[in-house]
């Protein structure tokens, strides 16, 4: 093989090579420059092809098929050179780079249609090269057409010097390559021109010079391959720097997940070293070695990233400070075709708002904790009044359940009459700027229940706005309890005061009484004395009736000393039962004709401890208020009965604990009842409905004192026109009636010779007792003080039987006269007596049955059968009280 076939052949195959290399490269970069350069090399190639055949053709036919190919494929090879030159210098200039491209395109149709456009093959003439390479050169007749050719071609080469003119400031270099090759190839081209004229059948190799196009045009790929290089490293560069600049652990990854590549942040939280990690599955590194459960969920993640979807994953992860919390995000990564080939992972290092965010939530657990606790309702609404918080309480309090209250209106938890003025109360509230306020202060607030009761509550509202709206909240609180604790304070406040003037009152009747009692007991006593003395037979009826109006007036004394409390209580166990038959009798007589009584007596009543005596006084008194009552007639009913434990208020009045439970004495009559005014001053001492002269207003008074002092609690039901009952509650006691019973002894009050110390600072009433002992054949010393009654007694040489002293006294009291008398007569037989015994140890000790007592007024008789009864018991209570 010669060397012009060699070089041809070389050409040729570099051409090809450049060609597909190119066209390979624009595939992936799909750049025009690539493309056009792939074209001209390939087309350079195929020219390069037919010029070696048209060298090396033995025969005319072989010739002209070669010297066609070779017009055609040059004609391309013009057009493509213009796109080339187009593309690279960016001079678009369709106005003639179109119309030629389309002349080149249409003479290489008709060349490969063997139209001899370049002239007929007539013989074949055989060259030798300088270097005595035989070639053949074909002879080939004259062709208007080639002419036009060779005008095309000189186009092309100024096509090209425009080209490099355009470029001589953006790209000078390169405007020099081409304006080079497009002088040389129209110098090559004319001196083709003037060879064919002279020998038409000359060996042409000119017409390989377009390859000078190409090899430039090369040059400036590369060049341009160069710049862009260096442009993809500064990329690179960049790339890199910002990929380990970022904060957030980045790593590239295969489809399949194995890391590629980390940035700096990632590759610091590591243990392991960046290169270390390459090629690793990201669910085998480090980060997750901790744990089985999260490499599961990390490869399940890659995996969904690998098939096009992106994952978050909030996950532990160990590095360098231990477990911490992540946010990992993997995401496709496309080519240019749309195709995934690798997969990015981020990771954002959340331990912090994490711990933040589980504080928040143990908080918000709490707050819902507290509000749901809540003994308060707690009630939130929008801007628009509809619920949207509703806590138990509030259920428990209005009675509506949470899903039916949720959305709906505030309004409807209030009573109708107020829910218009709702928004106005709202929008008042949002003028004052605060934030919270107690709504109580304001107005009387109430509530509505899911029954339609209405009830007092408390409230403070709080507003908070948001960017979705705002939000108010209202802490309520149900005060019922409240006001009716008040209402009970109120009314125990006026019972104290009212208790309080009773007890002033009570202090001046007793007083009172105390001294009326002495002047009775003057009275009586002598009236009886009288009445037994034998001359004064024949005055028996106007003593007796001094008598009367004597005992009228003790009995008097016997309602103020019982109103004032201290009046003596001599408490015994007994049963109401027997109370009520013994008196049955007695009430009947007081009772008018039409009136009936009816008495109704519970079965096995248990026994209560009172003053059997003034219950009696106590049923006499109710018993003729509700004749009073009655006067058309009626029914009066006594009932007695063991009260219902289960019922702890009656007639609006609650009764205090009772070990043992209460008994019940009942006294209902069908008269003409109480207005409301009149009850609630029923129990006032001297109130009085009734006729002037027919009542002193002390009987419910004594009534109330005596229950109360029994323990017991009194109440009234009543009505105008429905009659009244009156309800006297005693607490049962657990001993029988006979083993507290007093003893009855028989009255005898005969002396026998007995030395008595009678002490008593009022001369009448100790005249009085000295003469009626005196009478009974008692020996009788008197004193008139506790000072007085020592001396007597320490002058006295026989033994002192008994001691009969007032209680209180000028200069002292009885119990310093027993103290005294202590060591000469310590079985020293003591009887008290007093219209009002001040002294609260001999009040404790007749309560308890220690002491031996006399009340004033009395008569000679009961005082004698008295001193008698103390002196045959041989009962010794002095130093009881002492």
């Amino acid at each position: 093989m010669g060397a012009y076939r060699f070089l041809s052949a070389a050409l040729f195959g570099l051409f090809l090579f450049a060609g597909l290399y190119h066209l390979v490269l624009w595939a992936r970069t799909r750049q025009r420059m690539l493309l056009a350069l792939g074209v001209q090399a390939l087309l350079s190639a195929a020219f390069t092809l037919s010029l070696l055949w048209l060298v090396t053709a033995h025969s005319v036919g072989a010739a002209q098929v070669a010297l066609n190919l070779r017009t055609g494929f040059g004609a391309l090879l013009l057009a493509s050179t213009m796109w080339l030159l187009s593309v690279a210098s960016g001079l678009r200039a369709r106005w003639l780079v179109t119309p030629l491209v389309l002349v080149f395109a249409a003479v290489a149709l008709a060349a490969f249609a063997m139209v001899p456009l370049t002239g007929q093959v007539t013989n074949l003439h055989v060259a030798v090269t300088p270097w005595g390479e035989p070639l053949t050169s074909p002879l080939y007749g004259a062709s208007p057409l080639r002419a036009t050719g060779y005008s095309a071609g000189q186009l092309v080469n100024l096509f090209a010097l425009v080209c490099a003119w355009s470029m001589r400031r953006s790209d000078p270099f390169g405007a020099t390559l081409i304006g080079t090759a497009g002088v040389t190839s129209t110098v090559v081209l004319v001196d083709v021109a003037v060879a064919e004229s002279v020998n038409a059948g000359a060996l042409d190799p000119g017409l390989s010079l377009p390859w000078l196009y190409v090899a430039l045009t090369a040059v400036l790929v590369s060049r341009d391959h160069a710049t862009t290089m260096s442009r993809l490293m500064h990329a690179e560069d960049d790339y890199r720097a910002i990929f380990d600049q970022t904060f957030q652990m980045t790593a590239v990854l295969s489809r399949a997940g194995e890391v590629l590549d980390v940035n700096a942040a990632a590759a610091s939280s590591s243990s392991s070293t960046p290169g270390s990690l390459h090629g690793v599955p990201l669910w085998n590194t480090p980060w997750w070695s901790h744990s089985a459960i999260e490499q599961e969920r990390v490869r399940a993640a890659v995996g969904a990233a690998a098939s096009g979807t992106s994952t978050r994953l909030e996950t532990t992860y160990l590095d360098r400070r231990g477990l911490r919390w992540a946010e990992v995000f993997l995401r496709p990564l496309r080519d240019r075709h749309g195709r995934i080939h690798r997969v990015l992972a981020e990771g954002r290092d959340t331990t912090d708002s994490h711990q933040a965010r589980a504080e928040l939530d143990r908080e918000q657990r709490q707050l819902h904790g507290i509000v749901q606790g809540a003994l308060d309702a707690i009630i939130t609404i929008d801007d628009r009044h509809r619920v949207v918080r509703f806590n138990p309480a509030a259920e428990r309090m209005f009675g509506h359940d949470v899903d039916s209250v949720l959305g709906q209106r505030i309004e409807m938890l209030m009573p109708e009459r107020f829910r218009n003025g709702h928004e106005g109360r709202v929008q008042a509230f949002l003028e004052t700027g605060a934030v919270s306020l107690p709504l109580s202060g304001y107005a009387r607030l109430l509530g509505q229940r899911a029954t339609g009761e209405e009830f007092p509550l408390e409230a403070t509202v709080s507003v908070v706005h948001l960017d979705d709206g705002s939000f108010y909240t209202v802490l309520c609180r149900d005060i019922s309890d409240r006001e009716r604790a008040e209402a009970a304070r109120r009314q125990l406040e006026a019972q104290l005061q009212q208790s309080q003037k009773l007890e002033a009152v009570g202090q001046l009747a007793g007083g009172i009484a105390h001294d009326f009692n002495n002047l009775l007991t003057v009275i009586n006593g002598f009236s009886d004395l009288l009445l037994t003395a034998p001359d004064m037979q024949n005055r028996q009826g106007e003593i007796g009736q001094i008598r009367a109006a004597g005992e009228r007036a003790a009995s008097l004394t016997r309602q103020l000393l019982t109103f004032s409390r201290h009046a003596v209580v001599e408490q015994h166990v007994m049963s109401l039962n027997d109370m009520v038959m013994r008196s049955e009798n007695l009430l009947r007589r007081l009772l008018r004709e039409d009136v009936d009584l009816s008495v109704e007596l519970a079965t096995e009543l248990p026994c209560i401890k009172a003053d059997p005596g003034q219950l009696e006084r106590v049923l006499m008194n109710l018993v003729v208020n509700a004749r009073d009552a009655m006067p058309d007639g009626g029914i009066l009913t006594i009932t007695t009965a063991v009260h219902d434990a289960a019922r702890d208020e009656v007639d609006g009045v609650r009764l205090p604990e009772a070990p043992a439970g209460w008994v019940v004495l009942t006294v209902s009559d069908s008269g003409l009842g109480m207005p409301p005014e009149v009850q609630a001053r029923l129990f006032e001492p001297f109130f009085t409905t009734k006729a002037p002269g027919r009542g002193t207003g002390l009987g419910l008074a004594v009534v109330d004192g005596v229950v109360k002092k029994a323990g017991g609690v009194i109440t009234v039901a009543s009505a105008q026109g429905k009659g009244t009952t009156f309800s006297l509650f005693f607490p049962i006691t657990l001993k029988a009636a006979t083993e507290d019973a007093a003893e009855v002894v028989t009255a005898v009050g005969v002396g026998g010779g007995e030395t008595l110390l009678v002490v008593e600072d009022e001369p009448a009433v100790r005249t009085l007792a000295v003469a009626a002992l005196t009478r009974q054949g008692y020996r009788v010393l008197q004193a008139a003080s506790p000072p007085e009654a020592l001396a007597v007694a320490r002058t006295h040489a026989a033994p002192i039987d008994l001691l009969l002293s007032d209680v209180v006294m000028p200069g002292g009291s009885a119990t310093s006269i027993i103290d005294g008398l202590a060591d000469t007569y310590p079985s020293l037989k003591v009887l008290f007596m007093s219209g009002y015994p001040a002294d609260e140890a001999v009040r404790r000790g007749v309560v308890a049955g220690e002491a031996n007592f006399l009340q004033k007024p009395f008569t000679p008789t009961s005082l004698t059968t008295r001193v008698r009864q103390l002196l045959d018991t041989g009962q010794d209570t002095g130093r009881a009280v002492g």
